[in-house]
This record gives C-alpha cells, sequence and structure tokens, in this order.
C-alpha cells in the first residue's frame, strides 16, 4: 500500500468524494481539471471505487488512508509550529546575547573612562602629597625673611 503517488490534491479529491457521495467523475472537472489522472491514481491505490453507473465512492482503504493523510498532515503543522517556537526561542536567546554584549560594551567604555579619571585623581593626589611635603619646608625656610618679603610687597602695592 503505497500513497507515494498521491499529492495532496489527490487527498483533497478524496475528501470531496467521501463528502459527495453518488458523485461522478465528470463534476470535479471544474474544481480540478485533472480529475481523469487523480481518480485513475486513486482507483489503482485501491482508495476510489466506480459503481456500475460511473458513480464514485471512496473504499474502507480509501477512508483510511485519509484519516492516515489527516494526522499525517496535523502531525507535519504540530512539527512545523514546535520548529517556529524553537526558532522563536532561539531568537530570544540571540537578542538577549546581544543586549547582554551591547551592556559589557558599555560597561567595559564606563570602567575605560573611570580608569581615566583614576588616573588623573592618582596624578593630583601626588602633586598635593609633593606639595604638602614642600610647603612646610619652604613655610619654615621663608618664616625669617616674611617681614622683609611683606614690607617690599607694601612699597610695591604704595609706589603704584
Amino acid at each position: 500500500m503505497a500513497f507515494e503517488n498521491i499529492t495532496n490534491d489527490g487527498f483533497a479529491l478524496l475528501q470531496q468524494i467521501l463528502e459527495n457521495p453518488n458523485t461522478v467523475q465528470g463534476e470535479f472537472f471544474f474544481v480540478e481539471p485533472t480529475v481523469d489522472g487523480q481518480i485513475k491514481i486513486l482507483e489503482k491505490a485501491g482508495l476510489v471505487r466506480a459503481n456500475s453507473e460511473h458513480k464514485l465512492y471512496v473504499t474502507e482503504l480509501g477512508r483510511a488512508a485519509l484519516k492516515h493523510h489527516l494526522h499525517e498532515q496535523q502531525r507535519l503543522a504540530l512539527e512545523q509550529q514546535q520548529r517556529q517556537q524553537e526558532l522563536e526561542s532561539l531568537q530570544t536567546i540571540a537578542e538577549a546575547a546581544q543586549k547582554e554584549a551591547e551592556l559589557a560594551t558599555l560597561q567595559a567604555e564606563n570602567a575605560e573612562k573611570e580608569a581615566k579619571i583614576a588616573r588623573r585623581d592618582a596624578r593630583f593626589a601626588k602633586v598635593v602629597s609633593v606639595l604638602a611635603i614642600i610647603i612646610p619646608i619652604l613655610w619654615d625656610n621663608l618664616k625669617p625673611y616674611l617681614p622683609i618679603i611683606s614690607q617690599k610687597i607694601s612699597e610695591l602695592l604704595s609706589a603704584n
């Protein structure tokens, strides 16, 4: 029992014959132009028979084949739906990974900026440390000269 030669159109015709018993094959010409070939394939597979008045009917094997075909169509649709869901899941994972990569890039850029600020702050701290050491030394050395420096500054200011 091989049904490989029966196309979806053949199974659709089989369904129509089942739904419209006692029809002759000429009644399907407007719906299915290749009805002659399709019916020969269905008859050869033992799915359709014609009575003495050439009216078509579906055999028990045809009913079983149609039910099997419908079941296969549902199974394929379910598999397709599952594949679609898997693809959507993968897409969601890819989008999340993309967002994480963008966030990591932003964090790296911020870390670089913070490192530059930290280097600048460290240089400033060194300068302040050096000044903290130098100023007391200079103050101690310049203390005796403060009255002279103050007098010279006053003279310069009064001269103007």
